[in-house]
């Protein structure tokens, strides 16, 4: 069995998206839900709560052979909350730049769990923050 999504272990959506390869002729069951298979292939959805959940496929081929996947995955659909210090509500300029600051808050938890986090002004990258172990890298970008 290969498994192509969910692709990673972090989801955005509370309806997952389940999709994989198996031997033709095989069945394939979702968290104990059975799935059609057209070609080898199998695609299905699967709805789950904030927070980890657990995926559960198991796929049986026409000789009994068992193959079984488990991940864990964290469902995390709530954005981060964004507080703009500057400028303020209604601001007005005639300069080519603006400084703008902020700050970006999680909940104790989510932040412990934070690995990336992209910053977007007007659609345009503006600050990434990436952390591994203790450490916490964070880049921003002036844009003229």
């Amino acid at each position: 069995m290969r498994l192509t999504e969910p692709s990673g272990s972090m989801v955005t959506e509370k309806d997952i998206l389940v999709s994989g390869f198996v031997e033709i002729g095989s069945s394939v069951f979702v968290n104990d839900r059975e799935v059609d298979v057209t070609f080898g292939h199998f695609e299905t959805t699967v709805s789950a709560l904030e927070g980890d959940f657990t995926l559960h496929i198991v796929a049986m081929d026409e000789a009994g052979n068992e193959a079984v996947v488990d991940r864990i995955l964290r469902v995390d659909t709530v954005p981060p909350a964004l507080e703009v210090r500057q400028p303020s509500d209604g601001f007005v300029t005639n300069e080519q730049t603006v400084a703008i600051v902020g700050a970006i808050a999680l909940d104790d938890e989510r932040e412990a769990d934070i690995r990336f986090l992209e910053l977007y002004i007007n659609d345009i990258p503006a600050c990434s923050t990436s952390s591994r172990a203790s450490s916490r890298r964070t880049s921003c970008w002036r844009r003229a």
